[in-house]
Parts: C-alpha cells; structure tokens; sequence
C-alpha cells in the first residue's frame, strides 16, 4: 500500500488477465468408483421414499434391490409406505409390503400408513394396509371425519369398533363433518 499512496495512483480492483487464484473445487468420485458398501446408502433411501410416493414402481425395485432400507424414516418420521398410501400409489405400497416394509411403523405424531391412506380416501390403499396387519380402530374416525364411505366400509369390515374406548367416536366425527354416509354406516 505504501507504494500507491508515494505514487499517488490508485489499486486496481481488476485481476490481471489470465491470474486464476481460485481452484475449482474437488469433483466427488463417480458411484461407480466407490467401494460397494459405500454406493447409494443415505440417498438411496430418501429416492426410495420418493419413487414409492410418486408410484414409480419400477425405480422402486431398482433401490430395494441396491439395499434400500424400506423402513427408512424421513426427517419427518414418514417412512416410503406412509408415503405410497398418503397419494394413493397402491403399486407402490404392494411392492413395498412385498419386499417386507412394515406397515405399522408410526410417525412421531402417531399417524401410520392405514392413517394417511384413511384420510385421503385411497380404499385400494386401505384394504392393502388392513390385509397387512394395521390396527384399523383410530382410522375409522379420521375416515368417518373426512367422509370417506367407502373407506368406512372397509373398515368396518375389517373390525373396527364403532365406540372406543377413549376418544372421541366415530360417529361424532362423521356428525360433525356432516358425512351422512358414514354416519349411517356407524349406526
């Protein structure tokens, strides 16, 4: 600095042409040249999640056959068949049940796969998810609450207790979302 304060002339802000003083930064290594064990493990599980809830099946089988964990949870606690059943990709969820996800795994709030198919009213889902061994009793209310019939039905078929034990039932559910359908079903 002290030579341009002597000269009187300002520094140059401008690099000289052809001065590359930044290294690009390091490229990671192809998946291919990694060691087996190290290939598609955290990703893989997350794409799986994503190819199950967008119903892309044959992905899908792809990532479970490289390893993906079908029981893996999201940040969020959603696992690949909460997913498939919540947007209704029963493809997806029948392939997943077939390579041995458990349906029954619950989100930290306690809502499970049978739950979120329930509460959109995805019936292939839900007969899928009641074949599967879910617990159908606290799905009937958010089905009766969302006026699903049909998944109503199901359920009821499937077991459910119209009156249980703690909560509220699901007929006042379906009475205050004035779903007469399902109130004439839990009659």
């Amino acid at each position: 600095m002290e030579y341009f304060a002597a000269t009187n002339k300002k520094p140059s802000s401008k690099r000289p042409v052809g001065a590359n003083t930044f290294a690009p930064p390091p490229r990671a290594p192809h998946p291919d040249h990694l060691p087996q064990k190290l290939r598609a493990q955290p990703r893989s599980d997350a794409h799986l999640r994503s190819a199950a809830a967008a119903g892309r099946v044959d992905e899908l089988r792809s990532l479970i056959a490289v390893r993906g964990d079908v029981n893996a949870t999201s940040g969020t606690g959603a696992t690949a068949c909460f997913l498939a059943a919540a947007r209704g990709q029963h493809a997806s969820l029948a392939t997943l049940l077939e390579h041995g996800a458990d349906a029954t795994i619950a989100k930290p709030s306690g809502a499970t796969a049978l739950h979120a198919a329930a509460a959109a009213g995805h019936a292939a889902c839900v007969q899928m998810l009641v074949h599967a061994g879910c617990k159908v009793d606290r799905a009937l209310r958010i089905s009766c609450g969302k006026g699903h019939a049909e998944v109503t039905r199901l359920l009821l078929q499937a077991g459910a207790d119209v009156a249980p034990a703690a909560g509220p039932t699901p007929l006042a559910a379906a009475l205050a979302a004035g779903a007469l359908d399902c109130v004439r079903l839990c009659i």
